[in-house]
């Protein structure tokens, strides 16, 4: 019997552990990068033997050994072969199994698909793949490079990440190098040690461009580079400090190569200069960010028409439409190539994505908007005498809810007050323009904006039309 299963980031290590206990037998592990490899052997300690050709030259295995845990080219070689024959196999599992499409099809590492041949040296042994990014056509593909049945079972949740606010920007045209320093000199201007972390995935070519930049502006000591060409060692120390909530590191320019496996911790923001070629890659890589529990992040994408050119054959029309095709949610969009639906738990349609935020009707969005939206103030006298009745209303119910013999003093709104502001309609455009004339008008515990400014320049701006309907709109 096969068996393929579709996990999340949460807990592939602990199933694996459950596998090796249950059946107590060993375990073979392929990790496709060597972010993975590293984990996993930090992880599982003692327990764990990873396949390397000092390995495979000398093979001394512990009692202790549970896993074994190698690249494909390790794990397919005769060598190895030979040491599975003399163990007791359980499970052959590949973790982040929807690579093999991407690289064993594309003989970029044909290893890959000789993994399936494991079975004729561990023929007790499931083969299980592990992975969180699989759309329907990918798993179609995985169980034929694997030798699966059709009817192999897939255990899997949705890989949504509630926690991730999803924006896409369109950059500049015109200059390349210009557009992207316009998105990154704002984020190193303004690196401190105390800054939440953000990675930026962005074309190799550019990572040693920007490092410099970093360099120059004297705060290379919070930016590193992780991609392929760097040495394991230098992998390592960069992927122990970005799993290190208390790490140095605060941007990260990265390549694909940091994506899977990557425990990052409190990433705060993911942001892509260009566009990844697959869903895949893309959930992928926001994966890395809010990982921490009850954590939230923000995931960036921007690009141009140069990122979504016929140059780049293996851009995928999903990519293509994420960008530029007409849906309402980009998260459902998203969603929907792996065969799933948006979360019901996210609770405001302003924390989902870009698209939904600007339909979002909930207070704060409401707040906001009518915070930066300029005031009408062409009052008739008869509209005035109204907007004086209905704020002195308003500032009678405030002040009726502030549990103070003299509340007044506390929120600063009083009959007075209310004489001054219809005095000066004339002057006010703009809520920031109301609330600088009033400083003495407080929320008490309450950030800006001003709830109470908000409301009176909704009464200002509204009440030429729908006197009753503007004091229902109040919130006190």
């Amino acid at each position: 019997m096969h068996f393929f299963s579709h996990f999340d980031r949460y807990g592939k290590t602990l199933v694996m552990v459950i596998l090796a206990i249950a059946t107590k037998k060993k375990v073979i592990i392929c990790a496709p990068t060597d972010a993975i490899l590293h984990q996993l052997v930090s992880d599982l300690g003692k327990y764990v033997v990873e396949v390397t050709p000092e390995f495979l030259a000398d093979p001394t295995i512990s009692d202790d050994v549970m896993f074994f845990v190698g690249h494909p080219e390790q794990l397919t070689t005769l060598k190895f072969h030979n040491i599975a024959l003399t163990q007791d196999i359980s499970k052959i599992i590949i973790d982040e199994v929807h690579i093999i499409k991407f690289w064993g099809l594309t003989f970029f590492r044909d290893k890959f698909l000789k993994l399936k041949y494991l079975r004729n040296f561990a023929k007790q042994a499931h083969i299980c793949g592990f992975t969180a990014t699989a759309t329907r056509e990918t798993q179609k593909a995985i169980k034929e490079c694997l030798g699966m049945k059709k009817s192999v079972p897939i255990v899997e949740k949705s890989p949504d990440r509630t926690n991730v606010y999803i924006e896409i920007k369109r950059r500049r045209q015109d200059n390349e190098e210009e557009s992207v320093t316009e998105i990154i000199r704002p984020i190193l201007a303004n690196l401190t040690p105390n800054s939440a972390r953000t990675i930026i995935y962005i074309p190799l070519k550019w990572s040693g461009f920007y490092h410099n930049m970093a360099v120059n502006m004297g705060v290379d000591s919070m930016v590193r580079q992780y991609h392929a060409p760097q040495t394991k060692e230098m992998k390592k120390k960069i992927a122990k400090d970005m799993n290190n909530p208390n790490g140095d590191i605060k941007c990260l320019f990265a390549t694909q190569a940091y994506s899977m496996g990557a425990n990052a911790r409190d990433v705060a923001h993911v942001i892509h200069v260009g566009v990844p070629y697959t869903m895949e890659e893309y959930l992928q890589e926001i994966g890395r960010c809010a990982r921490s529990e009850n954590s939230f992040g923000k995931a960036t994408m921007y690009y141009n028409s140069n990122d979504l050119s016929a140059v780049r054959k293996d851009l995928t029309k999903a990519m293509k439409s994420l960008c530029t095709g007409t849906y309402d949610c980009r998260r459902e969009f998203i969603l929907e190539q792996f065969g799933f639906k948006p979360d019901p738990e996210i609770q405001y349609t302003h924390e989902c994505c870009d698209l939904c935020s600007t339909k979002c009707t909930c207070i704060v969005c409401t707040t906001r908007q009518i915070y930066i939206a300029p005031i009408n103030l062409t009052l008739h006298d008869e509209g005035k005498e109204m907007c004086e009745r209905i704020l002195k209303k308003y500032v009678d119910t405030v002040n009726s809810a502030i549990n103070n013999p003299m509340p007044s003093l506390i929120s600063g709104l009083d009959s007075c007050l209310v004489s001054k502001i219809m005095k000066r309609t004339v002057f006010y455009s703009s809520v920031p323009n109301l609330a600088a004339d009033f400083p003495e008008i407080v929320v008490p515990s309450s950030p800006s904006p001003n709830i109470y400014i908000t409301n009176i320049s909704k009464v200002l701006t509204h009440c030429n039309e729908r006197h009753e309907a503007c004091i229902k709109e109040l919130k006190i």
